[in-house]
């Protein structure tokens, strides 16, 4: 039974050829899904796994050049995802921080030079505390650090709602291209057995005046 030339492990039929000019190095299946798998490699263990089993044939100069290229491909195609994601999130952290934010429809030394859309978030739960019933909200409780102690006092549970809502509400703003909010307004209501807090504003893009 033929071997992969990458593990040496037993191949079923002819195995994978990588390349029709070298139909003696066949792959198994494992290590072909790997190699699928590393470009766009999230976790580093699994990318350490993966380097450890093609590393060894990169460095083989018995194996085809064309061969061994086609791993530091995927490889080189793996660090530029990497950093284009490190990239992405370091903007996107950015961009929260920088988000301006108000109740007034203007601010100081800027003026909006396109409106996107308008936002809201929100969230209901039980006054009781038991359980949330908002389904786009499924880890309040866990955000709150529920698990970790039984909050006291109404007041300090709607602060800490107010600040997770805040939260997915400046999220919205920067998913629609915004880099300020105006018109921003809180609302809160209280049922029998209920509470609802939500947050609306309007998406804009603000610009610098010109002096």
């Amino acid at each position: 039974m033929e071997k992969c030339f990458v593990c040496g492990g037993a191949v079923s039929g002819e195995g994978i050829q990588l390349l029709k000019n070298y139909p003696q190095y066949a792959m198994c299946g494992e290590c072909f899904d790997l190699l699928q798998q590393l470009p766009r490699c999230t976790s580093e263990s699994k990318y350490n796994e993966i380097d450890e089993r093609f590393s060894k044939v990169v460095r083989n100069a018995e194996i085809p050049k064309e061969l061994r290229d086609i791993f530091r491909e995927a490889d080189d195609a793996y660090w530029n995802y990497k950093e284009s994601v490190s990239s992405y999130e370091d903007n996107y952290a950015q961009a929260l921080e920088n988000l301006m934010l108000t109740t007034g429809s203007s601010f100081d030394g800027y003026k909006v030079v396109k409106y996107l859309d308008i936002i809201s978030c929100e969230i209901v739960f039980k006054n009781s505390f038991l359980n949330t019933l908002s389904a786009g909200f499924e880890d309040f409780f866990r955000a709150l650090s529920f698990k970790e102690k039984e909050m006291s006092g109404v007041t300090e549970l709607i602060e800490r709602a107010k600040g997770y809502v805040m939260s997915k509400f400046r999220e919205k703003a920067i998913a629609k291209g915004a880099n300020a909010v105006l018109g921003i307004d809180f609302e809160t209501s209280f049922g029998s057995d209920i509470v609802k807090i939500s947050v609306n504003g309007t998406a804009v893009v603000v610009d610098a005046k010109e002096e």
